[in-house]
């Protein structure tokens, strides 16, 4: 629990113009008049194309910092990626399932989707770094988050217009998302220290240890301000 709370990054949501206007222009009647039903499945179908972009988007970010020679040389940090590989890749595929079953574009239609995806996450996904790895990994981690608060929006979004499947199924990708940024936020310091030490830097012991234990800490006040709040 603590380490789900420490996760909580309000981050920018996710745009799909192009892909609204096209499974709009689907959904509609030959009189130009949409039922509720083909409004609420136009939703649906909208926001789990994003879901997929983002989520492709991030993927293929990943894939180009697992062939980076300094990754290849930081063991905690290829874990991570690779972690981050495998878990973008399987929600890639129950997305897909789901949008399938929505009715919603597929094969190429969906790629021309992606690909014409705009937004926040294009400005951070064009300027992701290469290396160091722990600038590679911070950026890793604002993309995560966006991911995070996206699958959250879209959870909501499904439990609002009555599709308990997909709620379900943006639920447990959010409940599989959510770890890998404390993963992150927990590897920092030791990777930071390793970058370190590399360059021959004068270090002080135990301060990666320490930067662990100030950034828990700092995370254990938010959720406690938070809920106090309430």
């Amino acid at each position: 629990m603590e380490r789900l709370m420490r996760t909580k990054t309000v981050i920018a949501g996710v745009a799909g113009t192009a892909a609204a206007g096209l499974v709009a222009a689907r959904a509609m009647r030959s009189n130009g008049h949409a039922t509720g039903a083909e409004q609420r499945m136009s939703q649906l179908q909208r926001h789990v194309s994003d879901m997929i972009a983002l989520d492709q988007d991030l993927l293929s970010a990943v894939r180009q910092q697992l062939s980076d020679q300094h990754v290849e040389g930081m063991a905690e940090a290829r874990d991570i990626l690779e972690e981050v590989e495998r878990t973008l890749e399987a929600h890639v595929v129950r997305l897909t399932e789901e949008l399938d079953a929505l009715g919603g574009p597929s094969g190429s239609a969906l790629k021309k989707l992606a690909a014409g995806m705009a937004g926040a996450a294009a400005a951070i996904f064009g300027r992701m770094r290469s290396e160091p790895v722990s600038r590679m990994l911070r950026d890793n981690y604002t993309a995560l988050s966006l991911v995070t608060i996206s699958y959250s929006m879209l959870h909501t979004t499904a439990l609002t217009l009555g599709s308990q499947t997909l709620a379900d199924a943006a639920q447990l990708c959010m409940e599989q998302t959510t770890p890998l940024v404390v993963r992150v936020s927990d590897a920092m310091p030791r990777i930071v220290t390793v970058e370190l030490q590399r360059e021959s830097m004068p270090l002080q012991p135990d301060a990666a240890k320490e930067a662990e234990e100030a950034a828990m800490s700092a995370w254990q006040q938010g959720a406690q301000q938070e809920h106090q709040a309430f």
